[in-house]
């Protein structure tokens, strides 16, 4: 997959560079359908739909007079995909917990989202921590008690890697107050702590679809695989 995923790339910057197409202020592959890729690179339809979900690959669907197309590009996500990511999650939010509205920080968390989580799943990772929000605010708890276990250095030393955790620092930080760490319980979904605590989500995410055997962000969330890179503590600590 990895090689084929490296050809696609290489096809949609040729068509970048011979047929250029502006839209939402990016440049994009010529417009084709998904089997119009497919019959250009020789890929199999469900291959091609696997590929373009994987980073550097950006995709967005359309309609022109011709009919429904997918514009491909290679690059990094834009602004105006960031903010559109964005507003599905705010609809999604605005629905689930019956707000009228959420204010502009919170709009600018939600496009932090979008940046961070893998590309193509931000929404379904979003919709996921709201559902299990009681789950999400366990795995929360957790790493609110690791923190306090660093503080007083108590935490475990055969896992150095979880004490350069960054999310036990944000933990510090999001419940500290002076040296004292309160437990703080957000009964319905809170948009600031979801933003501070966004890898938890990810794993609780994962985690969910490898138990029921869905479909992950496997191959384009490479770095959970990388002991070194890894910044949820439950990963951490089970990498020994």
């Amino acid at each position: 997959m990895q090689t084929m995923h490296g050809q696609l790339c290489a096809l949609i910057e040729a068509a970048q560079a011979a047929s250029p197409y502006e839209h939402i202020g990016q440049i994009w592959a010529k417009p084709l359908s998904l089997q119009g890729w497919c019959d250009i690179g020789g890929f199999a339809l469900r291959t091609i739909k696997e590929l373009i979900k994987h980073p550097p690959i950006r995709r967005v669907q359309c309609n022109l007079p011709g009919g429904k197309v997918v514009l491909l590009r290679v690059g990094d996500p834009g602004e105006e995909q960031v903010k559109a990511i964005a507003k599905q999650m705010q609809a999604y939010f605005l629905a689930a917990t019956k707000e009228e509205t959420i204010n502009r920080k919170e709009f600018g968390m939600l496009c932090g989202l979008s940046r961070d989580w893998p590309d193509g799943w931000q929404t379904e990772i979003f919709r996921h921590a709201v559902i299990y929000w009681p789950d999400f605010m366990d795995d929360v708890k957790v790493e609110v008690a690791l923190a306090i276990e660093a503080r007083d250095g108590r935490l475990d030393p055969f896992h150095p890697e979880a004490l350069a955790d960054p999310l036990l620092a944000t933990a510090r930080r999001f419940w500290g107050q002076g040296e004292r760490l309160d437990e703080r319980i957000y009964r319905r979904p809170f948009i600031p702590l979801l933003r501070a605590f966004w890898p938890i989500a990810t794993e609780l995410f994962i985690d969910n679809r490898e138990y029921r055997g869905g479909p992950r962000p496997e191959r384009i969330w490479q770095r959970w695989s990388d002991p070194a890179q890894r910044t949820g503590v439950r990963h951490a600590l089970s990498s020994s």
